[in-house]
């Protein structure tokens, strides 16, 4: 359960920056945390699904936040934000994500509970 701590403590990290190279180094970081938590997201994908459909679309998800992102950034930089701002941006992205994930994790875990007999 390391992996969640890590990516919060990134993402929180991403959300005071001030300069670009902090928030490259933060993004860095948060990119890292990412390689740890994707076997989590794949598991519990092939927990819910066996046929390895879910699966397939985590990928799909995760690229789909890596091409939005550049864009999004962009735009907040135009309307007058400042690179704290794309971090924080990227920290509510991440408790949206986490609200929507522990429930289902949660409930697949229980329903894998061993059973008394």
């Amino acid at each position: 359960m390391a992996e969640p701590a890590l990516t919060g403590a990134s993402v929180m990290w991403l959300a005071h920056t001030g300069s670009p190279t902090e928030l490259s180094l933060g993004i860095m970081a948060a990119s890292f945390c990412l390689v740890f938590g994707m076997p989590f997201l794949l598991g519990l994908a092939a927990e819910l699904d066996p046929s390895g459909r879910l699966a397939t679309c985590v990928r799909g998800y995760t690229g789909l936040g890596n091409t939005i992102t550049p864009g999004l950034a962009g735009i907040l930089l135009l309307a007058g934000g400042d690179f704290g701002s794309i971090g924080w941006t990227a920290l509510i992205c991440c408790i949206i994500a986490a609200g929507l994930i522990l429930p289902i994790a949660y409930k697949a875990d229980v329903s894998m509970a061993p059973k008394d007999i």
